[in-house]
């Protein structure tokens, strides 16, 4: 008995596809694509000329992109390794930069009695980018 009922709901689903394929022959992808091909617009071919050339932007920017990743990982392992050689000693340390003796130590006595940085300026006629400098390599 249920065989039967099995049998029967299959034969009448197979009847009311057999149905809905004949009704969408009408609608078929080629019926579709061929009144698509006789209607089309000059507008419609500008706008896929205009796709197409965005696409093409589009994929060579991303080449860009995973070019500059690549040499940014590069980078990266570049400074690692220097990292590592100066961390284990390689690379000799190097000393501060050297400023002129005068200067420094006129600076340093100013610091030392409390002055300012503009009032340092004032007394000895340098730039605050200059006194600044030699403050930080001083390291007061």
């Amino acid at each position: 008995m249920v065989t039967f009922i099995l049998f029967l709901i299959a034969i009448i689903l197979i009847v009311f596809n057999v149905n809905a394929v004949k009704k969408e022959n009408s609608g078929s992808f080629t019926a579709v694509l061929k009144e698509r091909q006789d209607n089309i617009n000059e507008y419609d071919i500008k706008l896929g000329e205009i796709r197409k050339e965005y696409a093409e932007n589009i994929t060579e920017v991303q080449k860009e992109i995973e070019e500059l990743k690549k040499q940014i990982s590069e980078i990266t392992k570049k400074s690692e390794v220097m990292y590592d050689k100066i961390d284990n000693g390689v690379d000799e340390q190097k000393s501060p930069p050297k400023t002129d003796d005068k200067k420094s130590e006129e600076i340093k006595k100013l610091l030392k009695e409390g002055k300012s940085d503009d009032e340092i300026c004032a007394l000895t006629g340098l730039g605050k980018g200059e006194v600044l400098l030699i403050k930080g390599i001083l390291k007061y």
